[in-house]
């Protein structure tokens, strides 16, 4: 089929843009984001998730939160390939 001089013009700035080999930014919640930029203040040290749920509860105002809340947000941060993890269960954010 041919293509309408909409679609083809469309595509050419696409292409141009380079929008087409680009993937969408993850998208984050809000303690997620706190563990990224938790995890990015202390780069380049490994951290445990007890630390950063406790620091990320700490800001969301929920005292006494450890790795059962930590755990979960780390583990996301490194499925989105923002966070990596070292053999002893550590977490870092992941370099640019």
């Amino acid at each position: 089929m041919k293509k309408s001089i909409f679609e083809a013009s469309a595509l050419a700035l696409l292409s141009l843009a380079g929008c087409t080999s680009k993937t969408p930014a993850p998208m984050l919640n809000e303690s997620q984001r706190l563990a990224l930029k938790y995890l990015e203040s202390k780069r380049p040290e490994f951290v445990s998730p007890a630390e950063v749920g406790r620091e990320v509860g700490d800001h969301l105002g929920m005292d006494g939160w450890g790795s059962a809340f930590g755990l979960p947000l780390c583990n996301k941060l490194v499925s989105v390939g923002l966070a990596v993890q070292n053999d002893v269960g550590h977490y870092a954010a992941a370099t640019k």
